[in-house]
């Protein structure tokens, strides 16, 4: 039918999530981010990366792949969505630290 599906999967490393965590209780401009299950929901981030790296596995197809992007620099995220042009990407989900 000519439709394309593009999924893109903006990934964040666990550090990046911890500083940009520490920087929404430390910000008073950013305070209205910060809840107070964020901590705690913290513990759980093993959990999350083994479901994320399922969901992917498991509902990518041929034409509807899973691009993943490290997504830690948010200036350079517009820039790698605009470019998912790769008819056979590789599915790279990593576990970072």
């Amino acid at each position: 039918n000519g439709v394309v599906v593009r999924k893109f999967f903006l990934n964040v490393s666990k550090k990046e999530q911890k500083r940009r965590f520490l920087e929404r209780i430390d910000d008073p401009l950013k305070n209205w981010k910060f809840s107070s299950n964020d901590a705690a929901e913290r513990d759980y981030w093993d959990d999350y990366m083994e479901a994320y790296e399922e969901m992917i596995q498991e509902t990518a197809t041929t034409d509807a792949p899973w691009y993943v992007v490290p997504a830690d620099n948010k200036w350079f995220n517009p820039c790698r969505r605009s470019g998912g042009g790769d008819r056979n990407p590789r599915v790279n989900v990593s576990h970072q630290a």
